[in-house]
C-alpha cells in the first residue's frame, strides 16, 4: 500500500476528491459525523467533526477519553472477539497523530458492521436502546 491511499473495509480509496467523497458517504452509513483532511503524507485523516471524541456507538454520543473506543456501556456490550481486535490493532497514540492503522480501521468497521446487524426490530426496542441501556437484554436473542 502506497502513502497516497487508505484500506478500508478492504477497498482502497485514494486520498482525491471521489475519493474523499466515497469515505464520507461510508462514514454516514455507519453513523459517523467526521471531518476528512489529509495529512502531508497523502493518507486521509479522518476526524469527529466537533472536535470531540465521542462513543463510536451509533446514536450514543457520550464524550469519552479520545484512547477509548467507547463508553463502558457499549464497549461491554461487543463481543470479546471485537474488544480484543480492536485493542490488538490500537496504536499507541493514534488519537493524537488522527492516524490508526488500516488494521484498526478493518477492526473499527467490523464493531460498526456488527452493531449494525444487532439493530432492534421494532420501535419500542430502538427507544428503549436509544434512551436507557439497563433495560436491554444482552446480548440479544
Amino acid at each position: 500500500m502506497t502513502s497516497d491511499e487508505l484500506a478500508f473495509a478492504g477497498e482502497r480509496i485514494y486520498a482525491t476528491k471521489k475519493g474523499a467523497q466515497q469515505l464520507m458517504a461510508r462514514l454516514r452509513q455507519l453513523g459517523i459525523v467526521a471531518k476528512i483532511t489529509v495529512g502531508v503524507d497523502g493518507r486521509f485523516k479522518v476526524e469527529p467533526a466537533d472536535g470531540k471524541h465521542t462513543c463510536h456507538w451509533p446514536g450514543c454520543g457520550k464524550e469519552v477519553p479520545p484512547a477509548m473506543w467507547g463508553c463502558k456501556p457499549h464497549w461491554f456490550a461487543l463481543p470479546k472477539r471485537l474488544r480484543d481486535r480492536i485493542w490488538a490493532t490500537y496504536r499507541r497514540g493514534q488519537e493524537i497523530t488522527k492516524t490508526p492503522s488500516p488494521e484498526y480501521m478493518e477492526a473499527a468497521l467490523e464493531v460498526q458492521e456488527w452493531i449494525a446487524a444487532q439493530r432492534p426490530r421494532t420501535a419500542e426496542e430502538h427507544e428503549i436502546l436509544n434512551c436507557n441501556l439497563d433495560q436491554v437484554e444482552w446480548p440479544p436473542k
